[in-house]
């Protein structure tokens, strides 16, 4: 059971894998549990640089999620968003365990 609810659902696209011609296969699509809060803000991305999020969301315990995978996700408004990661950090508790997953885009 995840500490905070997990209202929402986001959806998230697997990088493909090349084809050998210059192109992608499709990779699978994974839904989760989450809980998007649309704001901007400065995070640090993989590189050390600073880059403007958009939205922060949570997953419940350590998510396979990686930086070449696209996250989507609908809002109330019906508007479907689609990003990349920009961060992506597991949220641990005091004995060391990952409890959530932290992902900015």
């Amino acid at each position: 059971m995840p500490i905070i609810p997990l209202k929402q659902s986001i959806t998230i696209k697997k990088a493909g894998e090349d084809d050998g011609w210059g192109g992608t296969s499709p990779g699978e699509e994974i839904v989760y549990n989450a809980r998007v809060s649309e704001k901007h803000e400065v995070v640090t991305n993989q590189f050390g640089d600073e880059v403007v999020s958009t939205a922060r969301i949570y997953l419940d315990k350590l998510a396979d999620v990686r930086y070449d995978d696209t996250v989507m996700y609908e809002d109330e408004l019906g508007r479907t968003i689609e990003r990349k990661p920009v961060s992506i950090v597991p949220v641990r508790d005091i004995s060391g365990k990952a409890i959530l997953t932290r992902i900015h885009i």
